[in-house]
Protein backbone atom coordinates (compact mmCIF):
# COMPACT_ATOMS: atom_id res chain seq x y z
CA UNK A 1 0.00 0.00 0.00
CA UNK A 2 1.26 3.31 -1.20
CA UNK A 3 -0.06 6.24 1.20
CA UNK A 4 0.58 10.11 1.14
CA UNK A 5 -0.84 12.16 3.71
CA UNK A 6 -1.55 15.96 3.03
CA UNK A 7 -3.56 18.27 5.64
CA UNK A 8 -6.17 20.58 6.10
CA UNK A 9 -7.79 21.92 9.12
CA UNK A 10 -11.62 22.32 10.58
CA UNK A 11 -13.33 23.31 13.88
CA UNK A 12 -14.81 20.99 15.76
CA UNK A 13 -18.11 20.90 16.56
CA UNK A 14 -19.22 19.52 19.72
CA UNK A 15 -22.16 17.92 18.00
CA UNK A 16 -21.31 17.25 14.71
CA UNK A 17 -20.70 13.59 15.03
CA UNK A 18 -23.70 11.03 14.99
CA UNK A 19 -23.93 8.60 17.74
CA UNK A 20 -21.11 5.13 17.09
CA UNK A 21 -18.70 7.17 14.53
CA UNK A 22 -15.28 6.92 15.70
CA UNK A 23 -14.22 10.41 16.49
CA UNK A 24 -12.29 12.74 14.17
CA UNK A 25 -12.11 10.55 11.11
CA UNK A 26 -13.12 10.51 7.64
CA UNK A 27 -12.44 8.19 4.87
CA UNK A 28 -13.40 7.61 1.08
CA UNK A 29 -12.40 4.43 -0.45
CA UNK A 30 -12.57 3.00 -3.70
CA UNK A 31 -11.93 -0.80 -3.89
CA UNK A 32 -8.84 -1.50 -5.97
CA UNK A 33 -6.51 -4.93 -6.23
CA UNK A 34 -4.20 -4.96 -8.73
CA UNK A 35 -1.94 -7.98 -8.88
CA UNK A 36 -3.21 -8.81 -5.08
CA UNK A 37 -1.92 -5.65 -3.90
CA UNK A 38 -4.55 -2.30 -2.54
CA UNK A 39 -3.04 1.12 -4.28
CA UNK A 40 -4.00 3.04 -1.79
CA UNK A 41 -3.93 7.80 -1.35
CA UNK A 42 -4.59 8.90 1.64
CA UNK A 43 -5.06 12.51 2.66
CA UNK A 44 -4.65 12.71 6.95
CA UNK A 45 -5.25 16.26 8.66
CA UNK A 46 -4.78 17.49 12.22
CA UNK A 47 -6.56 20.65 13.31
CA UNK A 48 -6.85 22.05 16.76
CA UNK A 49 -10.53 22.57 18.49
CA UNK A 50 -11.75 25.64 20.16
CA UNK A 51 -10.30 26.83 22.93
CA UNK A 52 -11.85 24.97 26.42
CA UNK A 53 -13.22 28.30 27.57
CA UNK A 54 -15.13 28.61 24.11
CA UNK A 55 -16.13 25.86 23.71
CA UNK A 56 -17.51 25.89 27.59
CA UNK A 57 -19.78 28.94 26.96
CA UNK A 58 -21.26 27.71 24.29
CA UNK A 59 -22.64 24.86 26.81
CA UNK A 60 -23.63 27.50 29.30
CA UNK A 61 -20.51 26.64 31.73
CA UNK A 62 -17.38 27.18 32.26
CA UNK A 63 -15.31 24.63 31.43
CA UNK A 64 -10.66 24.95 32.54
CA UNK A 65 -8.25 22.74 30.10
CA UNK A 66 -4.64 23.30 29.76
CA UNK A 67 -4.48 21.74 26.52
CA UNK A 68 -6.21 22.31 23.45
CA UNK A 69 -7.55 19.16 22.21
CA UNK A 70 -6.26 17.64 18.17
CA UNK A 71 -8.51 15.57 15.72
CA UNK A 72 -7.32 13.72 13.03
CA UNK A 73 -9.16 13.43 9.55
CA UNK A 74 -8.35 11.13 7.05
CA UNK A 75 -9.31 10.57 3.32
CA UNK A 76 -8.58 7.83 1.45
CA UNK A 77 -9.21 6.86 -2.31
CA UNK A 78 -8.57 3.85 -3.88
CA UNK A 79 -9.95 3.60 -8.11
CA UNK A 80 -10.48 0.37 -9.78
CA UNK A 81 -7.47 -0.06 -12.42
CA UNK A 82 -6.99 3.93 -11.50
CA UNK A 83 -10.63 5.10 -13.12
CA UNK A 84 -13.28 6.81 -11.49
CA UNK A 85 -16.02 7.41 -13.42
CA UNK A 86 -17.62 10.80 -12.90
CA UNK A 87 -21.33 9.45 -11.51
CA UNK A 88 -19.01 8.61 -8.82
CA UNK A 89 -17.72 11.63 -8.02
CA UNK A 90 -21.08 12.84 -8.46
CA UNK A 91 -22.09 10.21 -5.83
CA UNK A 92 -19.53 10.96 -3.68
CA UNK A 93 -20.29 14.93 -3.16
CA UNK A 94 -24.04 14.08 -3.41
CA UNK A 95 -23.91 11.79 -0.38
CA UNK A 96 -21.26 13.75 1.10
CA UNK A 97 -22.98 16.47 1.95
CA UNK A 98 -25.74 14.35 3.29
CA UNK A 99 -28.32 15.15 0.51
CA UNK A 100 -28.97 11.55 -0.89
CA UNK A 101 -29.04 8.61 1.11
CA UNK A 102 -27.89 6.07 -1.48
CA UNK A 103 -24.27 4.61 0.41
CA UNK A 104 -21.85 5.32 -2.61
CA UNK A 105 -20.11 2.35 -1.81
CA UNK A 106 -22.25 0.64 -4.82
CA UNK A 107 -20.40 2.80 -7.08
CA UNK A 108 -16.88 1.85 -5.77
CA UNK A 109 -16.64 4.65 -3.24
CA UNK A 110 -16.78 4.78 1.24
CA UNK A 111 -17.23 7.88 2.77
CA UNK A 112 -17.13 7.99 6.51
CA UNK A 113 -17.48 10.45 9.30
CA UNK A 114 -18.93 13.11 6.41
CA UNK A 115 -19.82 15.29 8.89
CA UNK A 116 -16.25 17.22 9.28
CA UNK A 117 -16.92 17.73 5.35
CA UNK A 118 -18.66 20.97 5.31
CA UNK A 119 -17.90 21.92 1.87
CA UNK A 120 -16.87 20.77 -1.37
CA UNK A 121 -15.07 22.93 -3.89
CA UNK A 122 -15.03 21.31 -7.65
CA UNK A 123 -12.71 22.59 -10.25
CA UNK A 124 -13.17 21.51 -13.67
CA UNK A 125 -10.50 22.27 -15.69
CA UNK A 126 -11.45 22.39 -19.32
CA UNK A 127 -8.25 21.17 -21.97
CA UNK A 128 -6.46 19.00 -19.46
CA UNK A 129 -6.58 15.50 -20.38
CA UNK A 130 -4.69 13.28 -19.68
CA UNK A 131 -2.27 13.93 -23.01
CA UNK A 132 -1.79 17.54 -21.48
CA UNK A 133 -1.07 16.89 -18.27
CA UNK A 134 1.48 14.08 -19.19
CA UNK A 135 3.63 16.80 -21.58
CA UNK A 136 3.24 19.73 -19.04
CA UNK A 137 3.24 18.03 -15.17
CA UNK A 138 6.17 19.65 -14.41
CA UNK A 139 4.53 22.65 -14.92
CA UNK A 140 2.04 22.20 -12.82
CA UNK A 141 3.10 21.30 -9.08
CA UNK A 142 0.14 22.45 -7.70
CA UNK A 143 -1.31 19.11 -8.89
CA UNK A 144 2.16 16.89 -9.15
CA UNK A 145 2.29 17.76 -5.22
CA UNK A 146 -1.13 15.64 -4.68
CA UNK A 147 -0.54 12.03 -3.76
CA UNK A 148 -1.75 10.50 -7.36
CA UNK A 149 -3.62 11.24 -10.46
CA UNK A 150 -6.46 8.92 -11.00
CA UNK A 151 -8.41 8.29 -14.44
CA UNK A 152 -11.29 10.10 -14.72
CA UNK A 153 -14.20 8.77 -16.94
CA UNK A 154 -16.57 10.96 -18.77
CA UNK A 155 -20.28 9.97 -19.95
CA UNK A 156 -20.65 9.18 -23.45
CA UNK A 157 -19.98 6.64 -25.97
CA UNK A 158 -18.17 5.86 -29.07
CA UNK A 159 -19.61 8.79 -31.26
CA UNK A 160 -20.19 11.20 -28.36
CA UNK A 161 -18.92 12.17 -24.91
CA UNK A 162 -21.08 14.61 -22.50
CA UNK A 163 -19.37 17.62 -21.43
CA UNK A 164 -17.80 17.15 -17.99
CA UNK A 165 -19.46 20.52 -16.02
CA UNK A 166 -23.33 19.84 -17.65
CA UNK A 167 -22.79 15.85 -16.73
CA UNK A 168 -21.49 16.57 -13.24
CA UNK A 169 -24.53 19.05 -12.53
CA UNK A 170 -27.38 16.51 -13.83
CA UNK A 171 -28.96 13.80 -11.99
CA UNK A 172 -31.08 10.91 -13.18
CA UNK A 173 -34.27 10.49 -10.93
CA UNK A 174 -36.54 7.33 -11.75
CA UNK A 175 -39.91 8.06 -12.38
CA UNK A 176 -42.95 5.61 -11.91
CA UNK A 177 -46.22 6.48 -14.12
CA UNK A 178 -49.10 5.71 -12.12
CA UNK A 179 -53.01 5.52 -12.98
CA UNK A 180 -54.90 4.30 -15.93
CA UNK A 181 -57.39 6.81 -16.65
CA UNK A 182 -58.86 7.67 -19.53
CA UNK A 183 -56.86 10.96 -21.21
CA UNK A 184 -58.81 13.24 -23.09
CA UNK A 185 -57.16 16.32 -25.05
CA UNK A 186 -59.72 18.89 -22.69
CA UNK A 187 -57.74 16.81 -19.29
CA UNK A 188 -54.91 17.55 -20.95
CA UNK A 189 -55.12 21.41 -20.95
CA UNK A 190 -53.25 23.18 -18.28
CA UNK A 191 -55.37 25.04 -15.50
CA UNK A 192 -55.64 28.44 -14.58
CA UNK A 193 -52.96 27.64 -11.96
CA UNK A 194 -49.95 26.22 -13.99
CA UNK A 195 -51.11 28.99 -16.51
CA UNK A 196 -49.72 31.42 -13.68
CA UNK A 197 -46.83 29.34 -12.54
CA UNK A 198 -45.23 28.90 -15.86
CA UNK A 199 -45.63 32.48 -16.73
CA UNK A 200 -48.65 32.28 -19.60
CA UNK A 201 -49.37 35.75 -20.78
CA UNK A 202 -52.30 36.67 -19.15
CA UNK A 203 -54.92 39.88 -18.47
CA UNK A 204 -53.75 42.09 -15.95
CA UNK A 205 -57.10 43.96 -14.82
CA UNK A 206 -58.81 42.44 -17.20
CA UNK A 207 -57.31 44.07 -19.91
CA UNK A 208 -54.17 42.56 -22.15
CA UNK A 209 -51.09 44.20 -22.26
CA UNK A 210 -50.77 46.80 -25.22
CA UNK A 211 -50.27 44.74 -28.50
CA UNK A 212 -51.25 41.76 -27.40
CA UNK A 213 -54.46 39.92 -29.49
CA UNK A 214 -57.10 36.55 -28.03
CA UNK A 215 -59.02 34.70 -29.94
CA UNK A 216 -62.75 34.91 -29.07
CA UNK A 217 -64.12 32.95 -26.02
CA UNK A 218 -65.52 29.95 -27.76
CA UNK A 219 -69.37 28.73 -26.80
CA UNK A 220 -69.74 26.47 -23.77
CA UNK A 221 -70.77 23.75 -26.32
CA UNK A 222 -67.58 24.71 -29.41
CA UNK A 223 -65.23 24.62 -25.97
CA UNK A 224 -66.36 21.40 -24.34
CA UNK A 225 -66.41 19.20 -27.71
CA UNK A 226 -64.75 16.32 -27.65
CA UNK A 227 -62.89 16.80 -31.15
CA UNK A 228 -61.90 20.38 -30.87
CA UNK A 229 -59.36 21.10 -32.71
CA UNK A 230 -55.39 20.57 -31.99
CA UNK A 231 -52.86 22.71 -33.49
CA UNK A 232 -49.29 22.56 -32.83
CA UNK A 233 -47.46 26.05 -32.57
CA UNK A 234 -43.73 26.37 -32.33
CA UNK A 235 -41.48 29.69 -32.94
CA UNK A 236 -37.69 30.66 -33.56
CA UNK A 237 -37.01 33.96 -31.83
CA UNK A 238 -33.62 36.24 -32.52
CA UNK A 239 -32.18 38.60 -29.72
CA UNK A 240 -32.68 42.45 -30.19
CA UNK A 241 -32.66 45.55 -27.77
CA UNK A 242 -36.35 44.14 -26.48
CA UNK A 243 -34.92 40.73 -25.80
CA UNK A 244 -36.34 37.67 -27.82
CA UNK A 245 -38.03 38.67 -31.00
CA UNK A 246 -40.21 36.42 -33.32
CA UNK A 247 -38.64 35.44 -36.86
CA UNK A 248 -40.04 32.48 -37.49
CA UNK A 249 -43.45 30.72 -36.67
CA UNK A 250 -44.59 27.16 -37.44
CA UNK A 251 -48.65 26.17 -37.25
CA UNK A 252 -49.61 22.01 -38.29
CA UNK A 253 -52.89 21.14 -37.90
CA UNK A 254 -53.42 17.67 -35.87
CA UNK A 255 -53.07 15.49 -38.83
CA UNK A 256 -49.50 16.93 -39.20
CA UNK A 257 -49.92 19.15 -42.36
CA UNK A 258 -48.05 22.35 -42.68
CA UNK A 259 -50.84 25.42 -42.57
CA UNK A 260 -48.40 28.10 -41.86
CA UNK A 261 -44.80 28.29 -41.66
CA UNK A 262 -43.40 31.63 -42.62
CA UNK A 263 -40.44 34.27 -41.73
CA UNK A 264 -40.71 37.26 -39.75
CA UNK A 265 -38.80 40.91 -39.46
CA UNK A 266 -38.47 42.01 -36.26
CA UNK A 267 -39.40 46.13 -36.37
CA UNK A 268 -36.04 46.31 -34.39
CA UNK A 269 -32.21 45.63 -35.82
CA UNK A 270 -31.27 42.50 -34.79
CA UNK A 271 -28.42 41.88 -32.34
CA UNK A 272 -28.30 38.08 -32.31
CA UNK A 273 -29.72 35.73 -34.71
CA UNK A 274 -28.98 32.71 -32.38
CA UNK A 275 -27.69 30.73 -35.71
CA UNK A 276 -26.96 27.66 -33.86
CA UNK A 277 -30.43 27.34 -32.12
CA UNK A 278 -33.15 29.36 -34.27
CA UNK A 279 -31.88 28.41 -37.92
CA UNK A 280 -32.24 32.04 -38.61
CA UNK A 281 -29.68 33.70 -40.90
CA UNK A 282 -29.09 37.37 -41.86
CA UNK A 283 -29.73 36.42 -45.30
CA UNK A 284 -32.97 34.27 -44.50
CA UNK A 285 -34.24 37.60 -43.06
CA UNK A 286 -33.28 39.63 -45.83
CA UNK A 287 -36.32 40.06 -47.97
CA UNK A 288 -38.68 39.61 -45.57
CA UNK A 289 -41.78 41.83 -45.33
CA UNK A 290 -43.78 39.72 -42.83
CA UNK A 291 -44.19 41.59 -39.70
CA UNK A 292 -45.76 40.32 -36.32
CA UNK A 293 -49.06 42.22 -36.94
CA UNK A 294 -49.49 40.42 -40.13
CA UNK A 295 -48.54 37.03 -38.13
CA UNK A 296 -51.05 37.62 -36.01
CA UNK A 297 -54.13 38.47 -37.93
CA UNK A 298 -53.31 35.40 -40.27
CA UNK A 299 -53.71 33.35 -36.28
CA UNK A 300 -57.24 34.49 -35.52
CA UNK A 301 -58.44 33.66 -39.09
CA UNK A 302 -56.63 30.43 -38.87
CA UNK A 303 -57.84 29.50 -35.69
CA UNK A 304 -61.27 28.50 -34.59
CA UNK A 305 -62.17 30.15 -31.20
CA UNK A 306 -62.16 26.36 -29.77
CA UNK A 307 -58.66 25.60 -30.72
CA UNK A 308 -56.14 23.75 -28.52
CA UNK A 309 -52.56 24.94 -28.83
CA UNK A 310 -50.40 22.31 -28.52
CA UNK A 311 -46.01 23.57 -27.71
CA UNK A 312 -43.31 22.90 -25.79
CA UNK A 313 -43.31 25.67 -23.28
CA UNK A 314 -45.64 27.44 -24.74
CA UNK A 315 -45.73 30.83 -23.21
CA UNK A 316 -42.47 31.64 -24.74
CA UNK A 317 -44.00 31.18 -28.06
CA UNK A 318 -47.36 33.47 -26.91
CA UNK A 319 -45.16 35.67 -25.60
CA UNK A 320 -43.39 35.95 -29.02
CA UNK A 321 -46.60 36.07 -31.03
CA UNK A 322 -48.06 38.87 -28.12
CA UNK A 323 -50.99 36.57 -27.81
CA UNK A 324 -52.75 35.63 -25.32
CA UNK A 325 -54.78 31.99 -25.58
CA UNK A 326 -55.43 29.50 -22.45
CA UNK A 327 -56.23 26.57 -23.87
CA UNK A 328 -52.99 24.72 -24.36
CA UNK A 329 -51.86 21.47 -23.97
CA UNK A 330 -48.05 22.01 -23.12
CA UNK A 331 -45.32 18.93 -23.58
CA UNK A 332 -42.83 20.45 -21.13
CA UNK A 333 -45.61 20.50 -18.12
CA UNK A 334 -47.39 17.57 -19.26
CA UNK A 335 -44.65 15.50 -19.24
CA UNK A 336 -42.81 16.82 -16.41
CA UNK A 337 -42.30 14.11 -13.22
CA UNK A 338 -44.33 14.88 -10.10
CA UNK A 339 -42.76 17.26 -7.10
CA UNK A 340 -41.99 17.71 -3.76
CA UNK A 341 -44.03 20.41 -2.50
CA UNK A 342 -42.93 23.35 -3.72
CA UNK A 343 -39.83 22.49 -5.57
CA UNK A 344 -39.83 23.82 -8.90
CA UNK A 345 -41.34 21.77 -11.66
CA UNK A 346 -38.61 19.99 -14.05
CA UNK A 347 -38.83 20.57 -17.62
CA UNK A 348 -37.41 18.11 -19.61
CA UNK A 349 -36.14 19.18 -23.12
CA UNK A 350 -38.41 18.64 -26.07
CA UNK A 351 -34.86 16.84 -28.03
CA UNK A 352 -35.05 14.84 -25.04
CA UNK A 353 -38.62 13.61 -24.76
CA UNK A 354 -38.70 12.70 -28.61
CA UNK A 355 -35.60 10.75 -27.77
CA UNK A 356 -37.04 9.00 -24.90
CA UNK A 357 -40.68 8.79 -25.99
CA UNK A 358 -40.57 8.75 -30.04
CA UNK A 359 -37.22 7.05 -30.41
CA UNK A 360 -36.99 10.26 -32.88
CA UNK A 361 -33.98 12.76 -33.25
CA UNK A 362 -34.76 16.08 -33.67
CA UNK A 363 -32.28 19.38 -33.18
CA UNK A 364 -29.09 17.34 -34.82
CA UNK A 365 -28.60 19.87 -37.25
CA UNK A 366 -25.61 22.47 -36.52
CA UNK A 367 -27.78 24.85 -39.05
CA UNK A 368 -29.73 25.21 -36.17
CA UNK A 369 -33.54 24.36 -34.96
CA UNK A 370 -36.70 23.43 -37.66
CA UNK A 371 -39.60 24.71 -35.82
CA UNK A 372 -41.96 22.67 -38.54
CA UNK A 373 -39.71 19.09 -36.78
CA UNK A 374 -40.45 20.61 -33.67
CA UNK A 375 -44.12 21.54 -33.91
CA UNK A 376 -44.53 17.77 -35.37
CA UNK A 377 -42.59 16.31 -32.11
CA UNK A 378 -44.82 17.70 -29.78
CA UNK A 379 -48.15 16.76 -31.82
CA UNK A 380 -46.73 13.59 -32.32
CA UNK A 381 -45.70 13.03 -28.12
CA UNK A 382 -49.51 14.61 -27.48
CA UNK A 383 -51.02 12.39 -30.17
CA UNK A 384 -49.15 8.80 -28.49
CA UNK A 385 -50.27 10.45 -25.21
CA UNK A 386 -54.18 10.11 -25.79
CA UNK A 387 -53.53 6.72 -27.24
CA UNK A 388 -51.46 5.18 -24.33
CA UNK A 389 -52.56 7.15 -21.09
CA UNK A 390 -50.37 8.40 -18.48
CA UNK A 391 -48.31 5.42 -18.98
CA UNK A 392 -46.72 7.06 -21.88
CA UNK A 393 -43.91 9.28 -19.86
CA UNK A 394 -40.30 8.66 -19.30
CA UNK A 395 -39.26 5.98 -16.92
CA UNK A 396 -36.35 8.55 -16.00
CA UNK A 397 -35.69 12.04 -15.70
CA UNK A 398 -32.82 14.55 -16.14
CA UNK A 399 -32.49 16.93 -13.35
CA UNK A 400 -30.27 19.67 -12.03
CA UNK A 401 -28.11 18.11 -9.16
CA UNK A 402 -29.18 21.64 -7.40
CA UNK A 403 -32.67 20.60 -7.05
CA UNK A 404 -31.11 18.30 -3.87
CA UNK A 405 -30.68 21.01 -2.44
CA UNK A 406 -34.38 22.27 -2.40
CA UNK A 407 -35.58 21.93 1.41
CA UNK A 408 -32.46 21.50 2.80
CA UNK A 409 -30.00 23.78 5.40
CA UNK A 410 -27.06 23.87 2.30
CA UNK A 411 -26.07 26.20 0.01
CA UNK A 412 -24.67 25.71 -3.38
CA UNK A 413 -22.20 28.26 -5.39
CA UNK A 414 -21.48 28.28 -9.20
CA UNK A 415 -18.91 30.02 -11.13
CA UNK A 416 -18.90 30.40 -14.64
CA UNK A 417 -19.90 31.73 -18.16
CA UNK A 418 -23.31 33.16 -17.52
CA UNK A 419 -24.93 30.47 -20.52
CA UNK A 420 -24.64 27.97 -17.73
CA UNK A 421 -26.91 29.14 -15.46
CA UNK A 422 -30.53 29.63 -17.06
CA UNK A 423 -31.49 25.71 -16.04
CA UNK A 424 -30.59 25.80 -12.66
CA UNK A 425 -31.82 29.42 -11.57
CA UNK A 426 -34.84 27.73 -10.45
CA UNK A 427 -32.74 26.17 -8.11
CA UNK A 428 -31.13 27.08 -4.36
CA UNK A 429 -27.53 27.80 -5.85
CA UNK A 430 -25.77 31.31 -6.13
CA UNK A 431 -24.93 31.76 -9.35
CA UNK A 432 -21.29 33.91 -10.24
CA UNK A 433 -20.88 35.27 -13.88
CA UNK A 434 -17.07 35.31 -14.79
CA UNK A 435 -15.81 36.19 -17.84
CA UNK A 436 -12.73 34.24 -17.58
CA UNK A 437 -10.60 32.19 -15.58
CA UNK A 438 -9.15 35.30 -13.73
CA UNK A 439 -12.46 36.49 -12.82
CA UNK A 440 -14.02 33.63 -11.91
CA UNK A 441 -10.57 32.85 -9.46
CA UNK A 442 -11.61 36.20 -7.75
CA UNK A 443 -14.91 35.16 -7.43
CA UNK A 444 -14.00 32.03 -5.86
CA UNK A 445 -12.84 33.96 -2.36
CA UNK A 446 -15.99 35.90 -2.54
CA UNK A 447 -18.60 35.44 0.98
CA UNK A 448 -21.49 33.49 -1.19
CA UNK A 449 -18.73 31.05 -2.38
CA UNK A 450 -17.12 30.68 0.53
CA UNK A 451 -20.10 29.82 2.28
CA UNK A 452 -21.67 27.11 0.29
CA UNK A 453 -21.17 23.89 0.77
CA UNK A 454 -20.93 23.10 -2.71
CA UNK A 455 -18.81 24.98 -4.83
CA UNK A 456 -18.17 24.53 -8.57
CA UNK A 457 -16.23 26.12 -11.12
CA UNK A 458 -15.35 25.79 -14.60
CA UNK A 459 -11.83 27.15 -16.01
CA UNK A 460 -12.50 27.46 -19.62
CA UNK A 461 -9.19 29.24 -21.12
CA UNK A 462 -6.19 27.81 -19.07
CA UNK A 463 -5.50 25.76 -21.21
CA UNK A 464 -4.72 27.35 -25.14
CA UNK A 465 -6.56 25.32 -28.20
CA UNK A 466 -2.91 24.23 -28.90
CA UNK A 467 -3.41 22.07 -25.91
CA UNK A 468 -0.64 23.97 -23.73
CA UNK A 469 -1.37 25.54 -19.90
CA UNK A 470 -1.41 29.18 -19.73
CA UNK A 471 1.13 30.47 -17.15
CA UNK A 472 -1.42 31.67 -14.11
CA UNK A 473 -2.89 28.33 -14.41
CA UNK A 474 -0.88 26.58 -11.60
CA UNK A 475 -1.44 30.11 -9.00
CA UNK A 476 -4.89 29.48 -9.77
CA UNK A 477 -5.10 26.61 -8.84
CA UNK A 478 -3.39 27.07 -5.67
CA UNK A 479 -5.43 29.88 -5.01
CA UNK A 480 -9.14 27.26 -5.61
CA UNK A 481 -6.63 24.93 -3.27
CA UNK A 482 -6.94 26.61 -0.46
CA UNK A 483 -10.34 26.81 0.58
CA UNK A 484 -12.25 26.57 3.57
CA UNK A 485 -10.35 24.68 6.60
CA UNK A 486 -13.10 22.36 6.33
CA UNK A 487 -13.39 21.93 2.72
CA UNK A 488 -12.48 19.39 0.24
CA UNK A 489 -11.24 20.49 -3.18
CA UNK A 490 -11.81 17.81 -6.50
CA UNK A 491 -10.22 18.70 -9.47
CA UNK A 492 -11.44 17.20 -12.33
CA UNK A 493 -9.29 17.31 -15.98
CA UNK A 494 -11.14 17.16 -19.17
CA UNK A 495 -11.11 17.40 -23.13
CA UNK A 496 -12.23 20.43 -24.92
CA UNK A 497 -15.76 19.64 -26.61
CA UNK A 498 -15.19 22.50 -29.18
CA UNK A 499 -12.61 20.15 -31.32
CA UNK A 500 -14.97 17.21 -31.20
CA UNK A 501 -17.66 19.93 -32.18
CA UNK A 502 -16.20 21.24 -35.31
CA UNK A 503 -15.25 17.27 -36.34
CA UNK A 504 -19.16 17.17 -36.35
CA UNK A 505 -19.66 19.79 -38.27
CA UNK A 506 -16.88 18.89 -40.90
CA UNK A 507 -19.12 15.63 -41.06
CA UNK A 508 -21.91 16.99 -42.03
CA UNK A 509 -20.71 19.21 -44.27
CA UNK A 510 -18.58 16.47 -46.14
CA UNK A 511 -21.24 13.93 -45.74
CA UNK A 512 -20.63 11.31 -48.69
CA UNK A 513 -17.35 12.07 -48.99
CA UNK A 514 -17.00 11.13 -44.95
CA UNK A 515 -14.49 8.00 -45.12
CA UNK A 516 -13.44 5.54 -42.87
CA UNK A 517 -10.30 7.33 -42.02
CA UNK A 518 -12.23 10.58 -40.79
CA UNK A 519 -14.10 8.26 -38.82
CA UNK A 520 -11.41 6.69 -37.32
CA UNK A 521 -10.12 10.06 -36.52
CA UNK A 522 -13.03 11.12 -34.55
CA UNK A 523 -13.63 7.94 -32.49
CA UNK A 524 -9.81 8.46 -31.38
CA UNK A 525 -10.88 11.80 -30.43
CA UNK A 526 -13.56 10.80 -28.49
CA UNK A 527 -12.17 8.80 -26.82
CA UNK A 528 -9.39 10.86 -26.13
CA UNK A 529 -12.50 13.66 -25.06
CA UNK A 530 -13.54 10.78 -22.28
CA UNK A 531 -10.50 9.61 -20.83
CA UNK A 532 -10.39 12.42 -17.87
CA UNK A 533 -7.99 13.32 -14.79
CA UNK A 534 -9.33 13.43 -11.00
CA UNK A 535 -7.38 14.64 -8.56
CA UNK A 536 -8.25 15.73 -5.39
CA UNK A 537 -7.05 17.40 -1.89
Amino acid sequence: MTTCSFSFFYQDSRNSMSEGEEEGEVLVAMGHKKGGAATMTAVSAVSTSRSAKHEAEEDGEWQTKSAKKQKRVNLIVSAEAGSVKLNSVQQLITWGLQLTTLDPRRFGLKLEQRTHLEQFVVVVVEGLDAVCYAKHSAALPSLTQLARVHRLQLPGNKAFVFPCVSSLLHITRTNKPSGSRKETRHTLLLTHAQLEENLYPLPVDGKLPEGFVALPTPDPDAALHPDAPMFAIDCEMCETELGSELTRISVLDERGGVILDTLVKPPREIRDYKTRWSGITAAMLESVTTTLEDVQQRLLTLLPSNAILVGHSLDSDLRALKMHHTRVIDTAVLFAPPREGSAPILKSSLRWLAQQLLRRTIQASEAGHDSTEDARACLDLITRRLEDGPAFAPKEFDESLFSLFHGKDKRACLIDRPTLFREHLRYNVHCIPAVDDAEACLASASASARASNLLVIRLADSITPEGDPVAELNSRLDTLMQGRPQSLTLVLGCARIDTLAALRREKQAKKAAWTEDDESKMNAAVARARDGLFFFR
